[in-house]
């Protein structure tokens, strides 16, 4: 659970429209490593903390937990002379703390299980992975007579977001207005509507999620979309290996999607056809739970992945159509990760306590295509990730990743993709950090919906959308971040970043007209990222200047959006 968070922020740099398969293995596995955005980290602790005076606490084995007390916090603590205003007090007012027992159902011990450091903190960053919860620590009242009292620590944030932004990055706008809900009532439970303009189409969002329901890490997410070209619906069941000791596993994943898919040469369509899918996975996982400091799960499953293509009818003509494609199969995984976490401040986020998984993981899925089984070929499907993280030295750590997915069938790979990052941190100094990061992706027989796509969008910020396409890509980014002790109105911490990014996508592109090679762009900018929502969200404003590119470039490009970290 505290493993997927990360997969949102290298999900931009995968190939356009990738099916629910890949987008659920290969981008949660790839960015997944991507947890160890580490800069100044700290060594994980090796015993509990004090409430009293933060003072480390020894606890000889064999202690059991006692008193658990729930200490939830208001979104502003007026104790703070700075916080302590009308304006504030009004909004804790308003606000409908989280309910002690939602905060105990992420817990993963209770009164009377027996102490353990590793369950403690792990613990703590399953609360601090909570979308309601700002921070959260866990730490020791008082131990006596083979008994240790421990007070859980969070701080709530503000859920009930009426929202209306804007956002502009590849020299195009995107707009959304909506009401948000994290918290309903305290309990946790989320409930959406959202309308969002695009570069490709409007969108109505109605969403619900429930996590924990029934109390036992059952996950309720399910949201329909109704597009301008079509409508989407989403369900998810699952209850999955939410911690490293976790035995079982089962889920239900259901995708219904109709919608006009683009496809793209120099930030402009070219063309486009309908793409309809419907996609099920159903799945059941076990463990023998966390040994010697690692985790080994086994998952076997069943997906019926059916996707239709037919012309589009609409302003852009269909050109080139891609083959349906009717994959039903059995598969199996296995998964292997070690408890390896550090906590650190001041890296892919602003003033907030951070979690970092640093490896080392292997993921391996293989599911069997058959005609027999109801699939229109015979073959395998396969997705897979390692990845692997390293603190160095106190100022210099680096992680990598490799990934592989696609399909063997009887003339050999096809529409598949391997992919690597190695990503080096720097801190320079308490508040400088110096960032830089390399990626590829080769890809070979990719079905014609999918393209390796690289623009304004997803790492080069000085063109436009989608601006190069084909069957290769690569991306080199340095950045300078500095982190500012600037807190405007108690809302939000404040940064900034200089950069340079250098990249290009080649190779197979059935709409190419031009190879204009490696993309170079600079900029700068700044970053807001709020201390009073649990989504870590930051707000990105940047002008970059673009090196390269034709003439119809503009020499400034104006980005704004948001975005899950740095």
């Amino acid at each position: 659970m505290y493993l997927e968070e990360y997969a949102r922020s290298r999900s931009s740099f995968l190939p356009e429209r990738t099916p629910p398969r890949r987008r659920t293995a290969f981008a949660a596995g790839l960015c997944a490593c991507a947890t160890a955005f580490v800069s100044h980290a700290h060594a994980t602790e090796t015993s509990a903390r004090s409430c009293a005076d933060d003072s480390p606490v020894v606890v000889p084995d064999g202690a059991l937990f006692g008193e658990v007390r729930i200490d939830n916090r208001d979104v502003f603590d007026t104790d703070v002379p700075a916080e302590d205003r009308r304006l504030y007090r009004v909004a804790n007012d308003i606000h409908v703390k989280t309910r002690p027992a939602v905060v105990e159902r992420r817990l993963l011990f209770e009164s009377g299980d027996p102490y353990s450091l590793q369950v403690l903190q792990e613990s703590e960053r399953l609360l601090r992975s909570a979308g309601y919860l700002y921070d959260a620590h866990i730490c020791v009242l008082a131990y006596h007579d083979g008994v240790v009292d421990v007070s859980v620590q969070a701080r709530d944030v503000w859920t009930l977001r009426p929202s209306i932004s804007f956002g502009r990055s590849g020299g195009q706008n995107k707009a959304s207005i909506g009401l948000e809900e994290e918290n309903l009532l305290g309990t946790g439970i989320s409930v959406t509507f959202e309308e969002k303009r695009d570069v490709d189409r409007d969108s109505t969002i109605v969403g619900f999620s429930q996590p924990n329901l029934l109390g036992r890490w059952l996950n309720l997410d399910t949201s329909y979309t109704d597009i301008s070209d079509g409508r989407t619906f989403q369900l998810a069941l699952e209850q999955p290996f939410y911690a490293l000791d976790t035995r079982r596993a089962r889920g239900l994943r259901l995708t219904e999607d109709d919608r006009l898919d683009p496809m793209y040469e120099r930030g402009e369509i070219v063309d486009e056809f309908r793409h309809q899918t419907s996609y099920q996975r159903l799945y059941w996982g076990w463990s023998p739970g966390l040994q010697h400091g690692w985790a080994q799960r086994w998952t076997v499953g069943a997906v019926h992945d059916f996707e239709r293509f037919s012309p589009s009818n609409g302003e852009v003509p269909t050109t080139l159509l891609p083959e349906d494609r009717e994959l039903q199969y059995p598969f199996f995984a296995f998964e292997r990760v070690r408890d390896r976490f550090i906590t650190t401040h001041n890296n892919n986020q602003i003033g907030r306590t951070e979690d970092f998984y640093l490896g080392p993981r292997f993921y391996g899925e293989l599911g069997l295509l058959s005609d027999a089984l109801g699939s229109d070929r015979d073959g395998l499907i396969f997705d897979g990730l390692w990845s692997y993280g390293s603190v160095r030295t106190d100022a210099t750590k680096w992680l990598a990743s490799a990934a592989l997915s696609g399909r063997a069938e009887s003339g050999g790979l096809a529409d598949s993709v391997a992919s690597g990052t190695l990503q080096f941190y720097h801190q320079q100094s308490g508040r400088w950090l110096l960032y830089s990061s390399a990626q590829a992706d080769v890809g070979h027989d990719l079905d014609l919906d999918h393209q390796l796509l690289i623009g304004g969008d997803n790492g080069l910020r000085g063109y436009p959308l989608r601006y190069q396409g084909g069957d290769r890509r690569a991306l080199f980014t340095i950045e300078e971040r500095y982190f500012t002790n600037w807190y405007p109105f108690r809302l939000f911490h404040v940064a900034a970043a200089a950069f340079f990014d250098v990249g290009r996508a080649w190779g197979t592109n059935p709409f190419a007209t031009e190879d204009l090679g490696w993309l170079k762009d600079v900029g700068f900018g700044a970053r807001f990222g709020s201390s009073r929502s649990g989504k870590g969200t930051m707000v990105h404003v940047d002008l970059a200047f673009p090196l390269d590119g034709d003439s119809s470039i503009d020499q400034v490009q104006l980005v704004i959006e948001t975005k899950h970290g740095f």
